[in-house]
């Protein structure tokens, strides 16, 4: 665990250096610019040792430090940006000094806390080597480095169109990160040893995403129909996001670290589908959604075949049918 924070650390002063470096290259780099730099520097540190011990106190059962891990930062933020500042510039120093306050002092309350020091006392000390941390970072490295590729392919599409995109994007997001990832570990840890309360789980989440879903597919429908695609495609994203969660959750507990690797072929076949699309002409918003929501619904299949979870394999499969379909008459 210590080896994995560290990296965590050296990743990510290296990845703030970085961009630092770049808008220095480039002749961007001012005395604001700077102090903003800094200031995110020291901020994802801070960040950094606080979602050490969200994540620690998650792997026993414990979410509620995951649940609330942005929320003084943000609350902060938030008010930051409410006062009268003179520029943008300052605006935005402001805010990150915020954000770093928020961070910094709920790191301190954890520390003080030893939130997550029971799940370090329970690891094993013998000094045997691990796969499971190279499987998962390979997973999660592939991941982010896909995603990433998207967003950047999608800049090239209207600043409107992108700006709708944040509206599923940010929904999907609070869903499964405030909902599904709060909820769960409480089912889903190192000591749970049956899988009925989650199949329960599975079932209620599935039933609640889809009302939510219909629910705004629907007053879409009414409102503004011209935008009906675009809520219907967020709707199944929403069900895909839920139990993709589930899935990926069940397979930290059920299956042996090597099971990621059925998922790690996701996303680069999504960003391939994606940079395609783009070649040809027929990107948009419907195949942004498709490209989210699909890697989503295929990680979920994936995993639930492998669990052997069959109610949640058959939602997976028609929410991935239906998004190839989509996606399909778009080109």
């Amino acid at each position: 665990m210590k080896v994995i924070r560290r990296i965590t650390y050296v990743g990510t002063c290296l990845a703030i250096l970085g961009g630092g470096v770049w808008i220095w290259a480039t002749g961007r780099m001012t005395t604001a610019v700077l102090a903003i730099t800094v200031l995110s520097g020291i901020n994802a540190l801070a960040q950094v040792r606080l979602w050490y011990r969200a994540v620690l106190a998650e792997s026993i059962g414990s979410p509620m430090l995951m649940a609330a891990v942005a929320l003084p930062a943000n609350l902060l933020g938030t008010i930051s940006l409410m006062l009268p500042w003179r520029d943008s510039s300052t605006a935005v120093i402001a805010m990150v000094t915020a954000l770093l306050l928020g961070n910094s002092i709920f790191a301190v309350v954890a520390d003080y806390k030893s939130i997550g020091h029971a799940a370090v006392a329970s690891l094993d000390t013998s000094g045997q080597k691990y796969s499971a941390p190279a499987w998962f970072l390979t997973k999660s490295g592939i991941s982010y480095g896909g995603l990433t590729i998207i967003q950047s392919v999608s800049l090239t599409l209207p600043a409107t169109t992108l700006t709708i995109l944040t509206l599923p994007t940010k929904l999907v997001a609070s869903v499964s990160g405030t909902f599904i990832n709060s909820v769960l570990p409480l089912m889903v840890h190192q000591n749970t040893s049956s899988k009925t309360s989650v199949r329960r789980f599975i079932n209620f989440s599935v039933a609640m995403l889809s009302v939510l879903g219909a629910a705004l597919a629907a007053g879409m429908w009414i409102w503004k129909r011209e935008w009906f695609a675009i809520a219907a495609v967020s709707a199944i994203w929403l069900v895909s996001s839920g139990i993709a969660a589930i899935a990926q959750r069940m397979s930290f507990r059920f299956l042996r670290p090597s099971a990621a690797k059925v998922s790690i072929i996701v996303v680069p076949l999504i960003v391939v589908s994606v940079v395609m699309s783009e070649q040809f002409g027929s990107l948009n918003i419907l195949v942004l959604l498709c490209a989210y929501a699909l890697i989503d619904a295929l990680t979920a299949l994936m995993f639930f075949h492998l669990l052997r979870e069959w109610r949640g394999w058959a939602v997976a499969l028609a929410s991935v049918l239906t998004l190839i379909a989509v996606w399909i008459s778009q080109i």
